[in-house]
């Protein structure tokens, strides 16, 4: 936070997450890394300074990348560097749709409906009624804009109304039995 980008990183291996601080330190958690994303390219392009911090999960590799290099064709015009500008537009577009996500969640009316919100985007993602989340409890509620309590105390409801199931941050989505009978008789030719 604070110092100019002049290169973009890849995370090789690990996992981190994007956040920022408010004015009263109140952390927010824009987004989860995982291998295989890119951080900071906006800025590296811009030569801009963060607002953000890049918070390693774990024990992270990291590549760092020139990226007016990398975007700006060679004069052999080889077709690995036409590969990588490619490849560096589809992660850029995914981030976009990410943070659209994102937003998604955040502006539910209420805590439900975040989660649910976010766990039915998860499963479908992954495509599983069965999935792992990036965070823990206190950075899935930062993810959310939620107090962790507040987070905790609506997965127990969720739980004991069997919407849902877990241990840490791996799901499970349910169907309540009325939910089964309808999806079967609606699948069912006429």
């Amino acid at each position: 936070m604070g110092e100019k980008i002049s290169r973009t990183a890849l995370l090789l291996k690990g996992k981190a997450h994007v956040e920022w601080y408010d004015y009263w330190g109140k952390r927010h958690i824009v987004n989860a890394i995982l291998p295989g994303d890119i951080l900071g390219e906006t800025y590296a392009a811009t030569q801009g300074i963060p607002n953000f911090n890049i918070a390693a999960d774990e024990d992270s590799v990291l590549l760092f990348l020139d990226l007016s290099s990398l975007l700006h064709m060679c004069s052999s015009a080889c077709p690995f560097h036409a590969r990588l500008i490619d490849n560096l537009f589809a992660v850029l577009a995914k981030r976009n749709i990410t943070l659209r996500e994102k937003l998604t969640y955040i502006t539910q009316p209420t805590l439900r409906d975040k989660i649910l919100t976010y766990l039915s985007s998860e499963s479908i993602r992954q495509p599983s009624a069965y999935f792992d989340i990036p965070f823990d409890r206190q950075q899935l509620a930062d993810f959310l804009s939620s107090d962790r309590s507040a987070l905790s105390k609506e997965l127990s409801k969720l739980k004991k109304e069997g919407l849902i199931d877990f241990e840490k941050n791996h799901f499970h989505l349910l169907l309540k039995e009325e939910e089964k009978v309808t999806l079967t008789s609606e699948a069912k030719p006429s």
